[in-house]
C-alpha cells in the first residue's frame, strides 16, 4: 500500500503537471483539503520531501511546494535553442504530458511550416525514453500525411490497414512505442472522424483481444501535428496542445543562436573554417522568414555554397561568407538596422566577423546530410568543367547556376511548396479526380497521338470537381450543337465517352450527353497562331499627324514596323472604322497590334475590331490633341498664363486618377461553364492578398461572354482573365491556369501582377551571362525567350538528371551559336546509327526544336540532333 508521503508526492506532481495554474506550486492547505488529511501530517511529509530533494519550497506567503526547476543532466530538451526562453512553456507542457501520473497524455503540436516541429517531436521522444515512459527499443512510427496529398487511398491503407481493419496499420505497428502523425490537416474529414473514434475507443482497441489477428499491447504514445493554418478537428480529443512560436516571434538573441548553430554545421559538413562578415550576420538576424527555421537554414546553406565556389580549388582556404552571398531580399533587411541598433550592439559589439571551426562539435547533429552532398556535387561540377577546358572566369558563373539546381535536387525548398502544385490543387479538388484525370490524359496522348498543355490538366480537374459540387442551372449546349460536334470530332468524343464511364463507375457521376460532349473541348487541338512580331499603329486626328509620327519612328529605329492612319475630321465614324479594320488586318503579323491614339471613339472602334477579327489589339491613349484643345480654349478665356497652366495640369492628373479609382476585377474562365471558373475564383480569393475582386464567368457562349464583360467594364478595370482559354477580349491580359498551379501559393500575387517568379528559367541566369560574354552571333535575349520552354519540353519527354539538364542547356545555346556562325565542325561519330535506331527520338526532338529554328532562322542538322539524342538517351 502506498505511504502517505508517496501519496502526497504523487498528488503534488499530478497537480502541477496536469494544471498550468499550479505551475508555481501548491499550498499545504490545498493538499490537505483535496486528500482529506490532517494539515500537520501533510506539512511534515512535505518538508521531508523537500529535504530529500524531491520538492522545493518557495519563500512566498503562503508557502508553496513545487517540483525542482533545475533540469536533470541529460535532459533531452536542454539542447533546444530557446529551452529557457521562447520554448520554456512548450517544454513544460510536453514534460507534463509525458510524466502525467496516470499515464502519458497524447499531444497535439501546431506550428507554422518550418518552425521546428520535427526536432521538437524528436526531443519529446528522447525525453520519454529517458524517463522510461516508452521503451528505447520500442517502435517509432512516423506518418507524414502531406506525402499522400495526391493519393488518399494509400493514406487510408497506412492509417487503417490494407483491408481497412487496422491490421498492420500505423496504430497497430506503434503498439508499445510512439506514433507521430505529421501534417494531419491533410486528412479528409472522414479520416479524421475515424481517428477520433479510435481515440475514444483506444482502451478497447489496444487491450482487448477480440480479433485473433491482433496481439494485445500497450497503446502507443501518440503525437499529432498540424499547420497553424490547417484544420484542427482533433483538438478536442487531445488534452495537451502545444503551439510552437514562429521564428519571427522569437527574440533576436535566439535567432542569432540558430544562425551560429547552422554556420557551425556548415563548417563541419564542408570540413572548412567558415568566416562570416558581421553585415551578413546582421542581415540574417533582421530578415523575416516566411518559412521560419527551414528558410533560415536554406539561406545559410546557399550562402555558404556560393562562398565555397570561390575557394573550391584550394582545400586550404576557408569559406568566407559576405553580404553579397545572400539573396537581395535578405540584404534588404539591413534597412531595419537603425531601429534594432541596441540589440545588434549587444549581439555583435565591435566585431568585424565571426569564425566557425570545423572541429567544433558543440552542435546537435542535423536531421539530414544534404549539405555534404551539395559540397560534394560542387566539387564534381568544378572538376568536370576543368576537364572540359572551361576557364576559371567562366566556372564561377556556371557553378552559380548549378547551385540553384542542387537546391532543387536536394529539396531545400520543400518548405516553399516547390513541386506542390498538385498539392495546392488537392486543396480544392478531390485527389481521386486528380488521379482519374492524370490517367485519362495519359491514355489520350497515346490514342490521339497528341500532347496536352498543363492548363488542360488543371482546367479538366476543376471542371469535373465543379460537376460534383456546383449545380448547373441551365443547359450549356443544345442537342443539335452536340450532334454536330460529335460528327466533327468523333475521335475526341470517343475518348470523352471513356472518361464519362470512369466518372460514373468511380465517382457515381452520371453525365448527360451535352456534358460528355463538353469534355471534348479540353482535348480538341487549337489552331496554331502565325509566327511574327507585334506592330505599332498610330491613329491620330488630322491630315498627317499619324503619318509624321510613323515616319519619325521608322527613321529612328530602322525596324520599319510602325504604321499610320490619319483620321480626317470630315470622315464618318463608320467609314473610319472600316478603313482602320482593313489596315489592321493588313499589317498584323499574327502577334497583335499596339495602337497609339489621341482621343474620341477610337478605343471603342478598336475593341469592336478586335472582337470581329480575333486580332490582339492593345491600345494606348495619349490625349495630346484633347489637351491642346483644352489649353487653347482656356487661353482664349483667361489672361493669367500660370492659372491656365495649373488648371490644365490638374485636369491631366484628374484623368489618371479617375481611371485608377475604378476598382480592379479579375475574371476567371473555364472552357465549358462557370463551375471550374468558380473553383478557380475560390482559390484566388483564398490565397491572394491583393484584395482584387474576382468574378467567375462561363465562356461556352462567346457572345454572352462579350456582353457580360462589356457590362463589367463599365464599373471595373478588368485586370486580367485567368483560366483555361484566352478569350482575347478588349486587350485584357490573360494568365493561363497552369501558371497559377505550377507555382507556389506565395507566388500567386506575383503572377496576378504579371511579375516574374522563381522558375526554371531563373536557374539559368548565370549561364546566360556566360553566353553574353562568349557568343558573337546568337541573340541572348532571344535565347532567354525560347530555351527554357524547349528545356521544359525535353525534360517532360526524358528523365534528365541535374547535370544532364545543365549540360544540355549549354549545348543548345552553343548549337545556335554554331549554326549562326556556319560552324559545321561538330560531328557525332555514331550519327547515322543513332538516326537509324532512334527515329522516334529524332522526330520528337526535331519537332521540339522547331521554334528555335524559326526564331533564329537556322536549320538544325541531323548531326546536331544525333548529339542531343546521345545526351537525353545517356548513350
Amino acid at each position: 500500500m502506498e505511504s502517505n508521503q508517496d501519496l502526497i508526492y504523487h498528488y503534488v506532481r499530478e497537480s502541477i503537471y496536469s494544471d498550468p495554474k499550479n505551475g508555481s506550486g501548491v499550498t499545504t492547505e490545498f493538499i490537505a483539503t483535496n486528500l482529506q488529511m490532517q494539515r500537520t501530517n501533510v506539512s511534515a511529509n512535505l518538508n521531508k520531501l523537500v529535504r530529500q530533494g524531491k520538492l522545493v519550497k518557495t519563500k512566498t506567503r503562503p508557502v508553496r511546494f513545487a517540483m525542482p526547476s533545475t533540469q536533470p543532466a541529460g535532459d533531452a530538451f536542454t539542447t533546444l535553442i530557446g529551452s529557457s526562453g521562447s520554448l520554456k512553456r512548450d517544454i513544460q507542457l510536453a514534460k507534463a504530458a509525458i510524466l502525467y501520473p496516470s499515464g502519458n497524455l497524447n499531444i497535439q503540436i501546431t506550428a507554422h511550416p518550418g518552425s521546428g516541429t520535427s526536432i521538437f517531436v524528436d526531443r519529446i521522444i528522447h525525453f520519454a525514453e529517458e524517463n522510461h515512459v516508452v521503451n528505447k527499443n520500442g517502435p517509432t512510427i512516423a506518418v507524414n500525411c502531406r506525402n499522400y496529398a495526391n493519393d488518399i487511398h494509400a493514406l487510408d491503407a497506412v492509417l487503417f490497414g490494407e483491408n481497412d481493419d487496422f491490421v498492420d496499420s500505423c496504430f497497430d505497428q506503434a503498439r508499445g512505442g510512439v506514433l507521430f502523425v505529421n501534417h494531419y490537416e491533410y486528412l479528409t474529414a472522414g479520416q479524421q472522424a475515424r481517428i477520433v473514434d479510435l481515440l475514444d475507443k483506444s482502451t478497447q482497441f489496444y487491450e482487448l483481444n477480440e480479433n485473433p489477428q491482433f496481439a494485445p499491447g500497450k497503446a502507443p504514445f501518440m503525437i499529432f501535428s498540424c499547420s497553424t493554418q490547417g484544420k484542427r478537428q482533433l483538438e478536442h480529443k487531445l488534452p495537451v496542445v502545444i503551439t510552437l512560436p514562429s521564428l519571427d516571434e522569437r527574440p533576436l538573441s535566439e535567432k542569432m543562436q540558430l544562425i551560429n548553430r547552422f554556420f557551425a554545421q556548415e563548417a563541419r559538413t564542408s570540413k572548412r573554417t567558415v568566416s562570416v562578415g558581421i553585415p551578413a550576420l546582421k542581415a540574417l538576424v533582421l530578415s523575416d522568414y516566411v518559412h521560419n527555421i527551414k528558410e533560415l537554414l536554406a539561406a545559410i546553406t546557399m550562402a555558404c555554397a556560393n562562398a565555397y565556389v570561390r575557394v573550391v580549388n584550394d582545400k586550404r582556404d576557408s569559406i568566407s561568407v559576405s553580404l553579397e552571398d545572400l539573396k537581395p531580399a535578405y540584404r534588404k533587411s539591413l534597412l531595419k538596422e537603425k531601429e534594432n541598433q541596441t540589440t545588434l550592439n549587444i549581439l555583435f559589439g565591435d566585431m568585424e566577423k565571426m569564425i566557425f571551426d570545423p572541429s567544433d562539435d558543440n552542435t546537435t547533429a542535423r536531421s539530414r546530410t544534404t549539405s555534404e552532398d551539395i559540397y560534394g556535387d560542387i566539387n564534381k561540377q568544378y572538376a568536370s568543367l576543368v576537364d572540359r577546358g572551361v576557364g576559371s572566369a567562366n566556372i564561377k558563373s556556371l557553378i552559380d547556376g548549378h547551385i540553384k539546381k542542387l537546391f532543387d535536387k536536394y529539396n531545400y525548398y520543400d518548405f516553399l511548396d516547390s513541386g506542390a502544385n498538385q498539392q495546392q490543387l488537392a486543396k480544392i479538388v478531390k485527389p481521386q479526380i486528380i488521379e482519374i484525370v492524370r490517367d485519362w490524359l495519359s491514355a489520350c496522348r497515346k490514342s490521339l497521338n497528341r500532347s496536352f498543355d498543363n492548363s488542360v490538366f488543371y482546367g479538366l480537374c476543376l471542371h469535373i470537381n465543379s460537376l460534383l459540387t456546383v449545380k448547373v442551372g441551365h443547359k450549356r449546349l443544345e442537342e443539335n450543337q452536340a450532334k454536330q460536334l460529335i460528327v466533327q470530332y468523333s475521335q475526341e468524343y470517343k475518348e470523352s465517352v471513356k472518361l464519362a464511364q470512369i466518372l460514373r463507375d468511380e465517382l457515381g457521376l452520371h453525365l448527360p450527353l451535352e456534358e460528355t460532349v463538353l469534355l471534348m473541348f479540353f482535348i480538341t487541338p487549337e489552331k496554331a497562331s502565325t509566327k511574327g512580331h507585334p506592330v505599332v499603329l498610330y491613329i491620330m486626328h488630322g491630315n498627317s499627324t499619324a503619318s509624321s509620327l510613323m515616319e519619325t519612328t521608322n527613321a529612328l529605329n530602322q525596324n520599319h514596323n510602325a504604321y499610320a492612319y490619319d483620321l480626317n475630321l470630315d470622315v464618318s465614324t463608320k467609314t473610319a472604322m472600316l478603313e482602320i479594320k482593313a489596315q489592321i488586318q493588313k499589317i498584323d503579323q499574327g502577334q497583335g497590334v499596339i495602337v497609339i491614339y489621341d482621343m474620341g471613339s477610337i478605343k471603342i472602334m478598336l475593341e469592336t475590331i478586335s472582337e470581329e477579327t480575333n486580332i490582339k489589339i492593345r491600345s494606348i491613349q495619349i490625349p495630346i490633341t484633347l489637351i491642346g484643345i483644352d489649353a487653347a480654349r482656356k487661353s482664349a478665356m483667361e489672361t493669367d498664363v500660370d492659372y491656365v497652366y495649373h488648371t490644365i495640369s490638374t485636369d491631366i492628373q484628374q484623368m489618371v486618377v479617375t481611371e485608377q479609382q475604378r476598382p480592379k476585377l479579375i475574371v476567371t474562365l473555364c472552357h465549358t461553364g462557370e463551375g471550374g471558373a468558380e473553383q478557380l475564383k475560390n482559390y484566388i480569393d483564398q490565397y491572394s492578398k491583393l484584395g482584387i475582386q474576382v468574378k467567375a464567368l462561363a465562356m461556352a457562349n462567346k457572345q454572352e461572354l462579350v456582353s457580360e464583360v462589356n457590362d463589367l467594364r463599365k464599373v471595373y478595370q478588368i485586370h486580367a482573365f485567368v483560366g483555361t482559354f484566352n478569350p482575347q477580349l478588349f486587350g485584357v491580359p490573360f494568365i493561363p491556369i497552369n501558371k497559377v498551379f505550377e507555382n507556389t501559393r506565395k507566388d500567386l500575387d506575383q503572377i496576378l501582377m504579371f511579375k516574374p517568379v522563381l522558375s526554371n528559367a531563373f536557374a539559368y541566369d548565370q549561364i546566360y551571362r556566360y553566353f553574353q560574354e562568349e557568343f558573337k552571333y546568337a541573340d541572348v535575349a532571344l535565347l532567354k525567350r525560347f530555351l527554357p520552354e524547349i528545356m521544359d519540353e525535353l525534360c517532360l519527354a526524358y528523365d534528365l538528371k541535374e547535370d544532364q539538364r545543365v549540360g544540355l542547356f549549354v549545348h543548345l545555346g552553343s548549337m545556335v551559336e554554331r549554326c549562326l556562325a556556319d560552324d559545321t565542325t561538330v560531328s557525332e561519330p555514331q550519327g547515322k546509327q543513332i538516326l537509324t535506331h532512334y527515329p522516334e527520338d529524332v522526330r520528337r526532338i526535331g519537332k521540339i526544336l522547331k521554334p528555335l529554328e524559326k526564331a533564329f532562322k537556322i536549320i538544325v542538322t541531323d548531326d546536331e540532333i544525333a548529339s542531343i539524342v546521345t545526351i537525353v538517351r545517356k548513350l
